[in-house]
């Protein structure tokens, strides 16, 4: 990948971990403050607690996840994941000393789901595009 391609993703992934660092930690749990979300997203995020921890995780992961997505950068996007998903523990877990938020090994255990399911876009994608080689016998992804 290019340099400016890594520049990109690094920033970006800075900038997903930083909404979930402002998610995680705020005073209130709902997604109301996070102004990039439409009202209905809000609304449903807000009705399915669990779910939108593994959806944040989803989307903090799946950007290096699938930047990384080729086989030769397996050991790599692992060891990405794995960092990734070690810090938004850590951050979960300290939610414990916030009064007004709550702290479960639910959240930790979707937390880990979601970090899961980045790691299998990728796998799924690596499939795909070999699924597509085979069949087209088109060598572009390279």
């Amino acid at each position: 990948m290019s340099k400016m391609r890594w520049f990109v993703v690094g920033i970006g992934t800075l900038f997903a971990t930083g909404v979930a660092v402002y998610a995680l930690w705020k005073p209130n749990t709902t997604s109301a403050d996070l102004l990039f979300l439409p009202q209905p997203v809000v609304t449903w995020l807000d009705d399915h607690g669990d779910l939108r921890t593994m959806l944040m995780t989803i989307a903090v992961c799946s950007i290096p996840g699938m930047a990384m997505f080729r086989a030769r950068f397996d050991s790599r996007r692992r060891a990405v994941l794995l960092a990734l998903m070690t810090v938004l523990l850590g951050l979960e877990w300290g939610q414990r000393w916030i009064p007004t938020r709550g702290f479960s090994i639910a959240d930790l255990l979707y937390t880990v789901l979601g970090a899961g399911c980045a790691e299998l876009m990728a796998l799924l994608t690596q499939l795909a595009t070999l699924l597509k080689r085979s069949h087209f016998g088109e060598n572009d992804w390279e």
